[in-house]
Protein backbone atom coordinates (compact mmCIF):
# COMPACT_ATOMS: atom_id res chain seq x y z
CA UNK A 1 0.00 0.00 0.00
CA UNK A 2 1.13 3.35 -0.71
CA UNK A 3 0.33 6.79 1.02
CA UNK A 4 1.74 10.25 0.42
CA UNK A 5 1.03 13.16 2.75
CA UNK A 6 3.04 15.79 0.69
CA UNK A 7 -0.23 17.01 -1.21
CA UNK A 8 1.24 16.31 -4.50
CA UNK A 9 4.82 17.36 -3.68
CA UNK A 10 8.06 15.70 -3.17
CA UNK A 11 11.30 16.60 -1.37
CA UNK A 12 14.30 16.17 -1.32
CA UNK A 13 17.17 15.29 1.64
CA UNK A 14 17.48 18.72 1.93
CA UNK A 15 13.82 19.57 2.59
CA UNK A 16 13.25 21.37 -0.56
CA UNK A 17 9.53 21.00 -2.10
CA UNK A 18 9.22 20.68 -5.53
CA UNK A 19 6.02 20.58 -7.14
CA UNK A 20 4.46 17.51 -9.49
CA UNK A 21 5.50 18.19 -13.05
CA UNK A 22 2.88 19.69 -14.84
CA UNK A 23 1.25 17.50 -18.23
CA UNK A 24 2.61 18.46 -21.40
CA UNK A 25 1.16 21.70 -22.87
CA UNK A 26 -0.83 21.34 -26.16
CA UNK A 27 0.72 23.04 -29.05
CA UNK A 28 -2.22 24.49 -31.62
CA UNK A 29 -1.21 27.01 -33.79
CA UNK A 30 -3.89 26.27 -36.14
CA UNK A 31 -5.51 28.69 -37.96
CA UNK A 32 -9.23 29.42 -36.69
CA UNK A 33 -12.07 28.48 -39.00
CA UNK A 34 -13.73 31.30 -39.15
CA UNK A 35 -14.14 31.91 -43.02
CA UNK A 36 -14.97 28.55 -45.74
CA UNK A 37 -12.06 26.55 -46.40
CA UNK A 38 -10.91 27.83 -50.32
CA UNK A 39 -8.44 24.60 -50.98
CA UNK A 40 -9.50 22.75 -54.08
CA UNK A 41 -8.16 19.27 -54.73
CA UNK A 42 -6.98 17.38 -58.08
CA UNK A 43 -4.61 16.05 -60.36
CA UNK A 44 -2.87 18.38 -62.45
CA UNK A 45 -2.68 17.38 -66.02
CA UNK A 46 -0.47 19.48 -68.86
CA UNK A 47 2.41 21.53 -67.16
CA UNK A 48 3.34 23.95 -69.20
CA UNK A 49 5.74 26.92 -68.43
CA UNK A 50 2.84 29.54 -67.49
CA UNK A 51 0.23 27.20 -67.30
CA UNK A 52 -1.40 24.37 -66.12
CA UNK A 53 -4.75 22.32 -65.78
CA UNK A 54 -6.18 20.82 -62.48
CA UNK A 55 -8.94 18.35 -62.56
CA UNK A 56 -10.94 17.58 -59.23
CA UNK A 57 -11.97 14.18 -58.49
CA UNK A 58 -15.46 15.36 -59.59
CA UNK A 59 -14.54 15.87 -62.82
CA UNK A 60 -14.31 20.07 -63.20
CA UNK A 61 -11.10 21.59 -64.43
CA UNK A 62 -9.25 24.89 -63.95
CA UNK A 63 -6.75 26.36 -66.06
CA UNK A 64 -4.51 27.83 -64.16
CA UNK A 65 -1.78 30.86 -64.67
CA UNK A 66 1.06 30.43 -62.82
CA UNK A 67 2.06 34.25 -62.91
CA UNK A 68 -0.63 37.42 -62.23
CA UNK A 69 -1.12 38.80 -65.65
CA UNK A 70 -3.35 41.40 -63.66
CA UNK A 71 -1.24 44.28 -61.68
CA UNK A 72 2.48 44.10 -60.50
CA UNK A 73 3.63 40.49 -62.24
CA UNK A 74 3.48 37.95 -59.43
CA UNK A 75 4.51 34.05 -59.81
CA UNK A 76 2.19 31.87 -57.39
CA UNK A 77 3.89 29.77 -54.91
CA UNK A 78 4.94 26.01 -54.99
CA UNK A 79 5.53 23.68 -52.90
CA UNK A 80 6.87 20.10 -54.49
CA UNK A 81 7.55 19.25 -57.91
CA UNK A 82 5.02 20.06 -60.98
CA UNK A 83 4.53 16.44 -62.19
CA UNK A 84 1.58 15.16 -64.29
CA UNK A 85 -0.64 13.02 -62.52
CA UNK A 86 0.43 14.27 -59.21
CA UNK A 87 -2.30 15.21 -56.42
CA UNK A 88 -2.68 18.71 -55.24
CA UNK A 89 -4.26 21.50 -53.07
CA UNK A 90 -4.85 24.72 -54.43
CA UNK A 91 -5.75 28.72 -54.03
CA UNK A 92 -6.44 30.62 -56.75
CA UNK A 93 -6.72 34.55 -57.11
CA UNK A 94 -8.71 36.59 -59.72
CA UNK A 95 -12.15 35.02 -60.06
CA UNK A 96 -9.79 31.02 -60.18
CA UNK A 97 -7.66 32.13 -63.04
CA UNK A 98 -4.21 32.91 -61.26
CA UNK A 99 -2.51 30.85 -58.95
CA UNK A 100 -2.25 31.89 -55.47
CA UNK A 101 -0.68 28.28 -53.47
CA UNK A 102 -0.33 24.92 -54.78
CA UNK A 103 1.15 21.87 -53.04
CA UNK A 104 1.84 18.62 -54.04
CA UNK A 105 0.48 16.23 -51.80
CA UNK A 106 2.01 13.18 -53.57
CA UNK A 107 5.16 14.38 -52.40
CA UNK A 108 3.94 16.02 -48.96
CA UNK A 109 2.52 12.33 -48.15
CA UNK A 110 5.56 10.14 -48.13
CA UNK A 111 6.69 12.46 -45.52
CA UNK A 112 3.73 13.43 -43.16
CA UNK A 113 0.73 11.61 -43.00
CA UNK A 114 -1.35 13.44 -40.17
CA UNK A 115 -2.42 16.59 -41.52
CA UNK A 116 -4.90 18.97 -42.51
CA UNK A 117 -5.17 21.49 -45.01
CA UNK A 118 -6.92 24.86 -44.42
CA UNK A 119 -6.88 27.53 -47.34
CA UNK A 120 -3.74 25.85 -48.64
CA UNK A 121 -1.50 26.00 -45.25
CA UNK A 122 -0.41 22.82 -43.91
CA UNK A 123 -1.50 21.82 -40.38
CA UNK A 124 0.54 18.92 -38.70
CA UNK A 125 -1.36 17.25 -36.60
CA UNK A 126 0.08 15.17 -33.52
CA UNK A 127 -1.98 13.53 -31.25
CA UNK A 128 -3.62 16.40 -29.92
CA UNK A 129 -0.84 19.17 -31.29
CA UNK A 130 -1.64 21.04 -34.27
CA UNK A 131 0.95 23.27 -35.53
CA UNK A 132 0.20 25.34 -38.77
CA UNK A 133 3.52 25.36 -41.03
CA UNK A 134 5.07 27.53 -43.97
CA UNK A 135 6.97 25.07 -46.38
CA UNK A 136 10.82 25.61 -46.55
CA UNK A 137 11.22 22.80 -49.11
CA UNK A 138 9.22 20.12 -50.45
CA UNK A 139 10.71 17.53 -52.89
CA UNK A 140 11.32 13.75 -53.45
CA UNK A 141 13.69 13.69 -50.90
CA UNK A 142 13.34 15.89 -48.57
CA UNK A 143 10.20 17.80 -46.56
CA UNK A 144 11.50 20.88 -44.34
CA UNK A 145 8.95 23.50 -42.48
CA UNK A 146 9.17 25.51 -39.48
CA UNK A 147 5.72 25.79 -37.45
CA UNK A 148 4.52 28.58 -35.89
CA UNK A 149 5.44 27.44 -32.58
CA UNK A 150 8.81 27.80 -33.17
CA UNK A 151 9.24 24.19 -34.25
CA UNK A 152 11.54 22.90 -36.94
CA UNK A 153 10.22 20.03 -39.30
CA UNK A 154 12.78 17.90 -41.17
CA UNK A 155 12.23 14.71 -42.92
CA UNK A 156 14.41 12.93 -45.28
CA UNK A 157 14.46 10.23 -47.83
CA UNK A 158 17.26 8.43 -49.01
Amino acid sequence: MLSSCGKGKSSDKQGNTDSIAAPAQIIDTAPQKSMPDSTVYGRSEGFGMSAFTLVTEDGREFDIALTSETGEPRYGKIYGDRSDTARYAMTTRHDNEELDVLINLSQLEKFISNYEIYNCHVIIKDGRNRDWVEIEELNDSIFRAKGKSGKNYEFRKQ
